[in-house]
């Protein structure tokens, strides 16, 4: 009962069984299953967090997340029932598609009459089979469609999605070529809340593998100390992450690669060409207006003096707060520019407007090919 208004209690099933169909892989909905039984009697506790009316009398309706033990039986059982069937339907087709075709797998691409010369068992077709109506549709292209957004249209999406399977296929043709070297370092910096990060190499300090160590190992601001520095690690709710400790203006900079990392710079080789931010969106006093300027900026060539000069790639501003009642974890990915080879990085977070904020991940990461 995080929502209490019908719809929004529906939008994220809603969106997943959307995705879901759009891009072609599997969607298991426990709350489909049991949502006659939770809205024809919202007191029940079979299916329903146990609580979320002040004790199941008074009509007095409170937030509780966390369903009993009937929830957790009727959801493996949906588990396992759909992962049976999707298991099932496939074997049931797979002898059929193989059966005869050893050597001939091409055969699906065959007309219907071709088709049946080694697949026997299919039917006859009655009148004319060699006359193919016009307007037949192309094979779809290879990959997943373009990305689903509400711009996206029927206008445009064929386009789109041929034009992106194109560029994908001619650049994993021109990974393996011998003159453009596969780099294997694809996110100089990556972490992500809960997800255990990498030891940096050179950085024998982050060989622990502990959140702290490894943005210490990147920091240019003082960062990591609750007491003394500006952002640090917060766990509310077994969700960690980065928040401000000083109010407005609390900043961190982080440099990418560390300088204490040797690092060869190879011909047409940019360090980075997107950075993500997974940050926390929440509701209530503290979260109102709670906003970050997000800054990326490249370094540029060194003056005399050795001071590095920094050029400003992109700004942004972020929001944490939203007219729901639920603390979710958003993202947002900011693509650098294509046209310039990318050495070093940095990443300034301020926090502008509110109280707080929350940051649940970052990514800097090269996810193109070489430029």
């Amino acid at each position: 009962n995080e929502q209490r208004e019908i719809l929004a209690t529906m939008e994220g099933s809603v969106a997943v069984q959307a995705l879901a169909k759009y891009y072609g892989f599997a969607s298991i909905s426990y709350v489909d299953l049991v949502r006659d039984w939770v809205y024809g009697d919202t007191l029940e506790t079979w299916f329903s967090p146990e609580g979320w009316y002040k004790n199941n009398l008074d009509g007095v309706m409170i937030r509780e997340i966390h369903p009993q033990l009937g929830m957790h039986i009727v959801a493996a059982w949906v588990v396992a029932y759909n992962i049976l069937h999707m298991i099932t339907t496939f074997c049931s087709v797979e002898p059929w598609r193989q059966a005869d075709l050893e050597g001939r797998e091409d055969v699906i691409f065959h007309s219907y009459e071709t088709t049946r010369q080694y697949l026997p068992q299919l039917p006859v077709l009655r009148g004319d089979t060699d006359y193919v109506p016009p307007g037949k549709p192309r094979a779809p292209p290879l990959g997943l469609p373009p990305r689903l957004t509400k711009a996206l249209s029927l206008e445009e999406i064929s386009e789109l999605w041929r034009n992106e399977t194109d560029m994908q296929q001619r650049k994993n043709s021109s990974v393996c070529r011998e003159d453009k070297p596969i780099h294997r370092t694809k996110c100089p910096f990556a972490w992500v809340s809960r997800i255990r990060v990498l030891a940096i190499p050179g950085v024998p300090e982050t060989e622990k593998g502990d959140d702290v160590s490894y943005w210490k190992a990147h920091e240019v601001s003082n960062f990591g100390n609750p007491d003394n520095s500006s952002w640090a690690f917060q766990k509310d709710h077994a969700k960690i992450g980065v928040c401000p400790m000083n109010g407005i203006g609390s900043e961190f900079i982080l440099e990418i690669p560390p300088r204490s990392v040797s690092r060869t710079i190879k011909d047409n080789y940019t360090l980075a060409d997107s950075v993500t931010i997974f940050y926390m969106k929440s509701y209530g006093r503290k979260w109102e207006n709670s906003t970050i300027k997000l800054d990326i900026m490249s370094e540029s060539e060194k003056q005399a003096d050795s001071v590095a000069n920094w050029t400003m790639l992109s700004s942004v501003q972020l929001s944490g707060y939203h007219v729901k009642n639920t603390s979710e974890t958003y993202t947002e990915t900011i693509k650098l520019p294509s046209d310039i080879i990318i050495e070093q990085l940095r990443v300034a977070v301020t926090l502008v407007k509110g109280e707080t904020f929350k940051i649940m991940g970052l990514l800097v990461c090269r996810l193109g090919v070489h430029v």
